[in-house]
Formats: structure tokens, C-alpha cells, sequence
């Protein structure tokens, strides 16, 4: 089906390691940022598949939900009382971007609890080394509902654990915790 749909136009296959991607044809096959396009996607859906296999239930709350806040997380999952927000970023938007979206999380934070009515939480997941997390954490010290993680260890944790591993940065003491106790 997929090769019908790309000799349609319909997609675009694109060489990614030994396996054919398949994505929009948006796309053209010289795009530099097509390998991160790439890499973005599977982060954010093995951080979905991750904390959905978790078991804790929820609701996922699509990003296009969050849309008009300022900011706009991958997706969500609600909880009872709670709103796990999800952000993933690749290397190069970690040195670009993460200050500038703790600080615009920050700002409409109000208003989107104002709006969904629970406490929130947004998770970082990095795509750099556990180090350069640790270092982030302890220079910018950001405070509020943000917990930060790199890629790596995220991965490392069994699937269904993602909750209880202590493989998480919390900006006000830098020590790490898992998201919920036993």
C-alpha cells in the first residue's frame, strides 16, 4: 500500500538508516531538516507509546487542543487530577529553543490550568546527553511544574516504567525523581 501511495504522490519515501520513511509530501528530499523532522516524530510517538503503555489510563489531548496558549506541547495525557504535558526536542532546538519554551510555559501556564481546570506537569524529554541536562537544570533553575529528562536514559527505562523510574530533573533542587511513587 505504502509504495502505491508514493508513485501516487500521495507520499514520500525518504532513506532513513536501512528503512524507508514515509512522510508527507510536503517534504522534498533535499530538505535539511527532513532527517530532524524525522528524528522529532519518532521522539514524540515512542514518549506517547511509553506513558500510554504505563498503564496509568488518561485521556490523550491531541496538540492541536492547546493551540491559541502560546504554547503547544506534543500532546498531553489527563489523568483524575492531573495533566502530563509532553515536549520533546531534538538536539539542536535544546540549544536554540528549551529557555525560550520554560519561559512561555511559564507565562501561559495560568492560563491554560485556568482553562483545562487541573495542575498540570510538562516533561522535557532532550535529545543531548544526561549531562548536558544536569548542567541546563542547575544554571537556568527553572521553576514550576517542568521536569526534565534526556533521551537516552528516557529509552533505556523498560516500557511500562516510565512513571515510577527516578530518571526525572526537577528545577528547584536538580535532584532526580520519577514522575509518580508507588
Amino acid at each position: 500500500m505504502l509504495p502505491r501511495l508514493v508513485k501516487k504522490g500521495k507520499l514520500q519515501a525518504v532513506k532513513y538508516g536501512n528503512r524507508l520513511v514515509y512522510c508527507a509530501p510536503k517534504f522534498k528530499r533535499t530538505d535539511r531538516k527532513l532527517p530532524e523532522s524525522i528524528n522529532h516524530g519518532l521522539g514524540v510517538t515512542e514518549g506517547l507509546v511509553r506513558f500510554w503503555r504505563a498503564g496509568a489510563g488518561g485521556t490523550i489531548i491531541p496538540s492541536r487542543y492547546f493551540r491559541g496558549f502560546g504554547c503547544i506541547p506534543e500532546w498531553g495525557i489527563q489523568y483524575d487530577h492531573s495533566i502530563l504535558l509532553y515536549e520533546f526536542s531534538t538536539r539542536d532546538n535544546f540549544y536554540q529553543a528549551l529557555q525560550e519554551k520554560v519561559r512561555r510555559y511559564t507565562e501561559f501556564m495560568e492560563k491554560i490550568q485556568e482553562r483545562v481546570g487541573v495542575r498540570m506537569l510538562v516533561l522535557f524529554n532532550l535529545a543531548v546527553s544526561r549531562g548536558n541536562v544536569i548542567r541546563w537544570v542547575a544554571q537556568y533553575h527553572p521553576e514550576g511544574p517542568f521536569m526534565f529528562t534526556d533521551d537516552q536514559t528516557f529509552r533505556s527505562i523498560p516500557i511500562g516504567e516510565q512513571m515510577s523510574a527516578p530518571i526525572y530533573f526537577w528545577g528547584g533542587d536538580g535532584q532526580a525523581y520519577p514522575l509518580k511513587t508507588k
